[in-house]
């Protein structure tokens, strides 16, 4: 019987950001205490893209929990020698949404949640997620909390939710990056009211359709129906950097998805890192995206530009369910 929900990660065992297999561990842990605790019907699709050469496949480096749910767990691989193939694949070692679009094409869930290894989830998430509430109709989305301290490998889950909880330091709006002061116990962004006016304006100006689509920190969480994701065809298949995730949103948007933004006490925990490696990325035109969003949103119809072969469907790529 297929899950209800399939998780969606890509990754490759090259210390991306420094110390990722931790990060790894600890996403990996958590998950799958949280499955057990709130009886949530998941699945985890891991693709691991282009793997090194001179390091451990992602299978022998990860730690994985002894208690794995059977048959829940699959790792796909695409080898160096297909990424050698696409454009700049010297100059990115991972094609983050050709990877997500690879474990979407393979994922069995009614739901499907492309996100990233990093991540933990807090339990009012899990357990909204266990409630299998979830309206085909729309998609989800949610501010991101940046949690700059190491999570420590020691602790408990629970523990490690607590420490996170205490530790952001910033969040993912819509509009933009802010970083947080506690209140009463909350989570308060460092921004007034007049600098968000401007803010908006600014980005009005620009034509940036915050108002209208949560574009910001997508690629860590946007859940929708497997129809959906099938009808647009995954991600758009950039061998670029950026806003293939922004994309994915205006594309639901403009096929008539409802947005919903889940709120407190739902978060998602990201443990940061360093990012100086994407510097060194091409990037996707700002300005192409903003001009091609507003026209899908004006026009309420998404453009799809993937072949019916998106997400390698069209191979055969070997698959190692984890037991």
């Amino acid at each position: 019987m297929n899950p209800y929900l399939s998780f969606v990660v890509t990754t490759r065992n090259d210390d991306y950001g420094e110390n990722q297999l931790h990060r790894t561990n600890v996403f990996l842990r958590a998950l799958v205490h949280q499955w057990r605790k709130h009886r949530l019907d998941a699945e985890l699709v891991v693709v691991e893209w282009n793997p090194p050469l001179d390091r451990p496949p992602i299978t022998d480096a990860i730690e994985w929990p002894s208690d794995l749910p059977k048959d829940r767990v699959r790792v796909v691989r695409v080898s160096p020698n297909l990424h050698a193939l696409l454009p700049n694949a010297g100059r990115m070692a991972l094609f983050e949404w050709l990877g997500k679009n690879v474990g979407i094409r393979r994922a069995r869930g009614r739901f499907i949640l492309p996100t990233n290894p990093d991540l933990l989830f807090s339990d009012a998430l899990m357990a909204f997620l266990a409630s299998e509430s979830l309206e085909p109709g729309a998609f989800y989305r949610i501010d991101r909390a940046d949690v700059w301290e190491t999570v420590p490998a020691r602790l408990s889950v629970d523990e490690q939710l607590d420490f996170c909880a205490k530790g952001v330091y910033r969040v993912a709006l819509r509009e933009e990056l802010f970083f947080v002061d506690y209140i009463g116990g909350r989570i308060v962004p460092r921004v007034t009211a007049d600098r968000m006016i401007r803010l908006r304006a600014y980005l009005a100006k620009r034509g940036w359709p915050t108002d209208r689509v949560h574009c910001n920190a997508a690629g860590d969480f946007t859940l929708a129906s497997r129809e959906h994701w099938f009808a647009m065809r995954g991600y758009p298949e950039l061998t670029t950097h950026s806003f293939a995730d922004s994309f994915a949103c205006v594309q639901a948007a403009a096929a008539g998805l409802r947005e919903i933004v889940l709120d407190e006490p739902c978060r998602i925990y990201h443990q940061e890192h360093d990012r100086s490696e994407q510097a060194r990325r091409p990037l996707t035109p700002m300005q192409g995206f903003i001009d091609r969003g507003n026209r899908m949103l004006d026009q309420r119809l998404p453009e799809v530009d993937n072949p019916p072969t998106w997400g390698m469907g069209n191979m055969p790529l070997p698959e190692q369910l984890i037991a």
